[in-house]
C-alpha cells in the first residue's frame, strides 16, 4: 500500500472480508449487522472503532513517499525517480506521461493530496513569486487573488 495505488475493485473487496470477519460470516448464515458500518469505522473518540479508511490509508502511505523524496533528494530512490521521471523540473510540478511505473504512478497521484497540505517557509527568497505561490494560508485560495498590474 506504501509503493501502488491500490485499484478501487480491491479495496471494496478488502473492505468486505473486513465487514464479514467482524460479522462473523460463515457461509450458512449471515448475522444482524447491529451498527452501521461507517458508524463503525469512524473515529474512536467520536464512538468508533477507528476502523481505517483504506482508500485514505493508501493514498497517506504514497504521499508519505512523496514527502520522502522532497525531504531526503540525495537518497538513492530520490535520485533515480528525478532522472527517470522529472529530470528538468521540481517534483511537485511534474506532469503524468506515458510509460510509467505502477509505482511511479502511486507517487504522483500521492503527490497530488500531498500538494494540498503543503506550506512553505520563505527561507533565503530565491524561489518566491509572490503572484503564484499558495503563501497565504488565511484566504481560501492560499495565494494573491488581486490583479497584478502591468508594470509591478
Amino acid at each position: 500500500m506504501g509503493m501502488f495505488l491500490i485499484p478501487a475493485s480491491i479495496i471494496r473487496k478488502l473492505n468486505q472480508i473486513l465487514r464479514k470477519f467482524w460479522w462473523g460470516f460463515n457461509e450458512d448464515s449471515s448475522k444482524i449487522q447491529w451498527v452501521n458500518w461507517k458508524k463503525l469505522s469512524g473515529r474512536k473518540d467520536m464512538g468508533g472503532l477507528g476502523f481505517r479508511d483504506l482508500r485514505c490509508f493508501n493514498l497517506a502511505l504514497l504521499s508519505k513517499q512523496g514527502w520522502r523524496i522532497l525531504q531526503n533528494p540525495t537518497s538513492l530512490v530520490a535520485q533515480i525517480l528525478k532522472q527517470k521521471y522529472f529530470n528538468k523540473g521540481d517534483l511537485l510540478e511534474v506532469k503524468l506521461g506515458s510509460g510509467l511505473s505502477f509505482a511511479w504512478r502511486g507517487i504522483h497521484v500521492g503527490l497530488t493530496l500531498l500538494k494540498e497540505g503543503l506550506i512553505w517557509r520563505v527561507g533565503n527568497g530565491q524561489k518566491i513569486n509572490i503572484w503564484q505561490d499558495r503563501w497565504i494560508p488565511s484566504l481560501p485560495a492560499q495565494k494573491i487573488l488581486t490583479p497584478r498590474e502591468v508594470d509591478c
